[in-house]
């Protein structure tokens, strides 16, 4: 918004504020919010625009709109001028104070607008009160003085206390962004980290592939086949090696990226599910499903392999949403946690639609899947499941497995050695903090 737009409405804001007043304290004298609400709005909104501008406008629509009730109340034009005039006044000079007090108003503490608030209060009532004397015959008593005065210290105590609303407000609204901020980062690095883990494997394929197209030549090469055909096998194998190297080197991109911020080891597990289940429920809300996410945590504890284990989650309960999605788009999903044996145990169930034993057998392998998009028949390859099964058995040194039954739905178990995801070191400290404060 433009500065004469913000201008003109704090303004009528002003104008339309002072309309509500009492005047039992004062004779010949309103007592408004408008004055309580001038300053922060000029902390606020009007922060970018020029105070003395600001108070000239706002004295100009206060006078016009009291003048347009005087008249229309049947007052004559001179009575309504004078009476209206001395009002007029008290804005410009409350901002003309209040730009000389308060010169950097995006550094003023409140403290500082609070008492520059309480004497350009004052002093313009007083300067309002000298020219009712003198347009009005009004006289000014020093009882009326002092009354203005506590007043004065009134409106400036509301002034601090808005401000300091308007600041935790904005404090909270602040915390709320930067945690979205880390959800959204912590989620990015989770997934990249996944795909590195899925791109070091594809790095054997390529190698594989390599070494058949380079032993393909040296057939050719033995078979004494035609030039052409034994150009075009060393071809394939110069060519695979450059895919490698440049896949490589994405690789090394990443993971230098990803290696410039240490990673946050004081992960613990219910911090970690409460970030999944935002995320889930957001690609619910997204997706316009009712599906029921819960989770619930028997062992908590510091993850050490956090950004692991998160992947191990989100792909599970991202794949019941798309089977409840694909069904019913209704449904429950559970996640829940335990410790047994040395081991942390994990399951998540979901009422979809269940698997098929002819689908069940497969759904680890790599490329293989049960979805598919009829409108643009694209196949989703699988590659989520089978990366799930390499994180827990390779990484992690677990266990997982499915059972499921078609029309009531499905069940991951996922079992991991303690030892593969606590952070024994965190754990430790948070153990010595919570002895200190019981000794306390």
């Amino acid at each position: 918004m433009k500065g004469w737009k913000k201008s003109l409405l704090i303004g009528f804001v002003i104008a339309l504020a002072s309309e509500f007043y009492l005047s039992f304290f004062v004779s010949n004298f309103r007592i408004s919010p408008s004055v309580v609400i001038f300053p922060i709005l000029l902390m606020t909104i009007g922060i970018e625009v020029p105070v003395i501008p600001n108070a000239v406008v706002t004295s100009c629509l206060i006078f016009v709109s009291r003048l347009a009730v005087q008249l229309f109340s049947g007052v004559s034009a001179k009575t309504a001028v004078i009476t209206v005039l001395p009002a007029t006044f008290f804005y410009t000079t409350y901002g003309i104070m209040f730009r000389f007090m308060v010169r950097d108003r995006y550094g003023a503490t409140i403290p500082r607008v609070t008492v520059s608030a309480f004497f350009c209060d004052f002093l313009s009532n007083i300067i309002e009160l000298q020219l009712q004397e003198y347009f009005q015959n009004v006289p000014m008593t020093m009882d009326n003085v002092l009354k203005l005065l506590a007043i004065a210290g009134i409106r400036a105590g509301l002034v601090c206390g808005f401000l300091m609303l308007i600041r935790w407000y904005r404090t909270i609204l602040t915390l709320e962004e930067h945690e979205k901020r880390y959800q959204r980062m912590y989620l990015l690095t989770t997934s990249l980290k996944g795909e590195i883990y899925l791109m070091r494997q594809n790095t054997g394929q390529i190698e594989r592939v390599m070494g058949n197209a380079y032993r393909l030549y040296e057939e050719l090469l033995a078979r004494d086949m035609p030039q052409e055909m034994q150009q075009m096998g060393l071809d394939i194998a110069r060519e695979v090696h450059e895919i490698k190297k440049n896949y490589l080197r994405i690789i090394q991109g990443i993971e230098e990226e990803l290696g410039r911020e240490p990673e946050d080891e004081d992960i613990w597990l219910t911090e970690l599910v409460r970030i999944m289940l935002d995320t889930a429920r957001t690609t619910i809300t997204e997706k316009q499903l009712q599906v029921v996410v819960q989770a619930e945590v028997g062992a908590d504890f510091a993850v050490r392999e956090h950004y692991s284990l998160m992947s191990i989650l989100m792909n599970l309960v991202n794949n019941a949403i798309e089977a409840i999605e694909a069904d019913q788009k209704k449904g429950t999903i559970q996640v829940t946690e335990f410790e047994k044996d040395g081991r942390y145990c994990f399951t998540v169930k979901d009422d979809g639609p269940g698997i098929s034993e002819r689908h069940l057998k497969n759904i680890f392998k790599m490329g293989y899947s049960t979805k598919f998009d009829s409108r643009t028949g694209n196949i989703f390859r699988g590659v989520g499941l089978c990366g799930v099964k390499n994180l827990v058995e390779e990484i992690l040194g677990g266990e997982i497995r499915v059972e499921s039954e078609p029309g009531k739905g499905t069940v991951f178990y996922v079992e991991i050695p303690c030892s593969s995801l606590e952070d024994t070191a965190a754990e430790g400290a948070a153990e010595t903090e919570n002895r200190e404060e019981t000794d306390d």
